[in-house]
Parts: C-alpha cells; sequence; structure tokens
C-alpha cells in the first residue's frame, strides 16, 4: 500500500460532533475510535503511517484526550503501535502476522460453531441463511464490496451465535485485523464463489447438529482463506 497523506472527507466527516462540554467525552472517544479504526481497516491510513495527535484531531474536531483514548483502545487491538521518541503508528502486517491471526481465527470458530448448535435457535438459523443468501446475490450481481461486507457478517453471527462473550470479545478482535487483510483482495472475487460454498457447508453442519462436521468445515474454510490472503499480502510487501 501506498503512503497517503491523510484520510478522505469520509473517514474524517466531523459535521455534529463540536468540541464543547455539551458532547460527552465517552461519545468523543468512541467518535475518534470508530474513526480511526475504519480509516485504518479500509487502507486509508496504510501500514505504518506516523499517527499524529494534533493532526487527527485537526481532523475530527474534538480534544487531544479521547483522540488518545482512541489510540490507546487501538494499541490494545493490535491496529496501532506505540515507540517512544517517534510516535504512534499504523502497525505493519506480515505473511507471518496473517498466518498466526488465521491460526487464533480457526481455533475460535471451530469452538464457536460447536457451541453454536448447543445455543442456537431456530430464528438464528434463518438469520445465518439469511446472511448466505445475500452473500451469493451480492456476488452474482457483481458488487465485490457488498460481498465481502456479507463474507464478514457470516463470521461475526458464528461467533455471536456461539453466546460466549469471551469467545466473541476475541474473535471480533481477530475479525478486525483479517478485516485489513481482506481490503487487499475485495476486488479479487476468483474465490468468492467457493469461499460461499464453504460457508454452506459450515451452515449444513450447523444445521444437521453436526460438531465434528461443523469444526471440519471451519478448519478447511479458514486454510483456503489463509492461502488466498498470505499470497495477496505477499504481492503488497
Amino acid at each position: 500500500m501506498r503512503e497517503q497523506n491523510g484520510p478522505s472527507r469520509a473517514a474524517g466527516h466531523t459535521e455534529g460532533v463540536p468540541d464543547s462540554p455539551r458532547v460527552s467525552g465517552t461519545y468523543k472517544q468512541a467518535y475518534a475510535y470508530d474513526h480511526l479504526k475504519n480509516a485504518i481497516i479500509s487502507g486509508v491510513f496504510p501500514p505504518e503511517k506516523l499517527l499524529v495527535e494534533r493532526e487527527l484531531c485537526e481532523m475530527l474536531g474534538i480534544s487531544r484526550t479521547p483522540v488518545r483514548e482512541a489510540l490507546r483502545r487501538l494499541s490494545s487491538e493490535g491496529l496501532v503501535e506505540s515507540h517512544p521518541g517517534r510516535g504512534v503508528f499504523v502497525t505493519r502486517l506480515t505473511a507471518s502476522d496473517a498466518l498466526e491471526l488465521y491460526e487464533l481465527k480457526e481455533a475460535l470458530e471451530r469452538m464457536a460453531v460447536r457451541l453454536c448448535i448447543q445455543r442456537m435457535s431456530g430464528g438464528d438459523l434463518a438469520v445465518l441463511a439469511r446472511c448466505l443468501e445475500d452473500h451469493a446475490q451480492a456476488y452474482q450481481a457483481g458488487s465485490a464490496g457488498l460481498a465481502a461486507d456479507q463474507d464478514l457478517q457470516f463470521h461475526t453471527l458464528l461467533v455471536e451465535f456461539a453466546r460466549s462473550p469471551r469467545i466473541e470479545e476475541q474473535a471480533k478482535a481477530i475479525l478486525v485485523q483479517t478485516r485489513r487483510l481482506s481490503q487487499l483482495s475485495v476486488y479479487d472475487t476468483s474465490h468468492t464463489q467457493s469461499f460461499i460454498q464453504e460457508h454452506r457447508a459450515i451452515y449444513d453442519a450447523i444445521e444437521a447438529g453436526d460438531p465434528a462436521g461443523a469444526e471440519a468445515a471451519v478448519s478447511r474454510h479458514i486454510a483456503a482463506i489463509a492461502a488466498f490472503q498470505t499470497a495477496r499480502l505477499r504481492m503488497f510487501l
């Protein structure tokens, strides 16, 4: 990815967020966190970009305190890293980092699908089925961005329907990181159909109440994603 001087207007849009006592500090922190995270995930803030507090405050139209808190939260999620005397930078993902993330993703989602079989309701299953349909329709319509969103949504639903707060928290932190990787290939749909079929296999095993089958389907799917995304990542390193 090439270095950019700053985020697009969409990433730094500040209307409705005046820097005044009437706007709570919690709101400002959440606002800063959401905008900075989206800028990192989307690639508007590329890997190794220096994040200057003063510039971020000007961009977001808020004071330094919520920006600092947002940066601390992003640091805890592995999206930025602080170097004493140098500043805060967007983290750089290597192929080795990516493989480790997918190993963690596989472990967490294998546990999640096993719990899904125990805890999902019929309504939950219908929501998951609808996500599969929306993913396929987006792909067929040629909407690569929407298809990528539905792909992420499928994995998000799996960890939510496991109804394990700790698994959900850890799995979603990994999803944030793997979302960064997927931005490198969002318009490469060469594997999208096979990924949809792999999602279908996971769904079918959950619907059938087959925990071993669901876990095996998750492992096959994540191995395929890891191979695809790390190959794409090496092209950008």
